[in-house]
């Protein structure tokens, strides 16, 4: 299931890679979250380490989606991601207490709609739960919808 945001295409380094910086931000994220709970925490830090060069290049394009920085959103994801990579890591104190800082970074956004962070309540209801959102019914769902959010801004051919 989670093998499809890992083989997501990632546009090409470049004018393509800074012309869809916040797409090849988010295909990042999507990736790294997918190998992640697939157990593979070293491309999921590899992908979160191409998400944090690429973020450099969306902070330079100061771009905006809806009422929010591109940044900002991106900096919340980044965060969520690196809670799921300590927290498949073994290392849940740590886990949680990334996403906490994830719920505060979200909650600090601009009220928007449709939201910018897609997933704005996952992290929060792990830290609530004081276990991880990666249950298998929420991986179901954060899949699906992780899955729509990146196959509809990736460019296509």
């Amino acid at each position: 299931m989670w093998g499809e945001l890992t083989r997501l295409e990632r546009p090409r380094k470049g004018n393509e890679e800074r012309l869809f910086c916040v797409t090849a931000a988010t295909i990042r994220y999507g990736r790294g979250l997918g190998f992640a709970v697939s157990g593979k925490c070293g491309e999921a830090r590899a992908e979160l380490d191409e998400m944090n060069r690429i973020m450099e290049i969306v902070e330079e394009e100061r771009r905006y989606l809806h009422n929010n920085k591109s940044i900002e959103m991106l900096k919340v994801e980044r965060e969520k991601l690196r809670g799921e990579i300590y927290y498949f890591e073994g290392q849940k104190d740590k886990a949680f207490e990334i996403l906490r800082g994830a719920v505060e970074m979200d909650d600090g956004l601009k009220y928007d709609e449709p939201w910018g962070v897609m997933s704005p309540g996952e992290a929060k209801k792990a830290v609530e739960r004081g276990s991880s959102a990666t249950s298998e019914s929420n991986r179901k769902k954060g899949f699906r919808r992780v899955t729509r959010m990146v196959a509809a801004i990736a460019p296509s051919d």
